[in-house]
């Protein structure tokens, strides 16, 4: 298994800290060419898939990593959630990550606040993360 590589990158007009080379190339791309990569399992393989995003979903998104790093400063502040929520700006995406709910397959709550999906609202949530029309497969 090979290491993280931790970098910084400079997209959109906003440095981003610390995150990996996966990260940086997907919010590279989104800013270059307008869509984001990602990988999904189907038929228990893993597929490579792309979704372009339309200007405000790009706001979005773009804004939710924003937020996200804010948090990620705050947890490293406090190591407290609550504590790293009030540091977040965006007092709307805030109020979207504090009240964040995620379930298992089995239906158990549990608490992944602070995962980017959950900077997001909930439609952009849901086009990046199901396989869905807009998503084309890559292979």
């Amino acid at each position: 298994m090979s290491e993280l590589e931790i970098v910084n990158v400079n997209v959109f007009g906003h440095l981003f800290r610390n995150l990996d080379k996966e990260e940086a190339d997907i919010l590279i791309t989104l800013e270059i060419d307008g869509i984001v990569l990602s990988k999904k399992i189907k038929d228990q393989k893993v597929h490579n898939y792309k979704i372009r995003l339309t200007p405000d979903e790009i706001k979005q998104y773009v804004a939710a990593y924003v937020a996200q790093q804010e948090y990620w400063k705050g947890m490293d502040k406090f190591n407290e959630k609550e504590k790293a929520f009030e540091l977040i700006t965006d007092k709307v995406i805030a109020e979207r990550v504090r009240n964040y709910k995620a379930f298992t397959k089995d239906d158990k709550e549990i608490d992944i606040r602070g995962c980017l999906y959950s900077f997001m609202p909930a439609d952009l949530e849901q086009a990046l993360c199901t396989i869905n029309p807009r998503q084309i497969l890559i292979n």
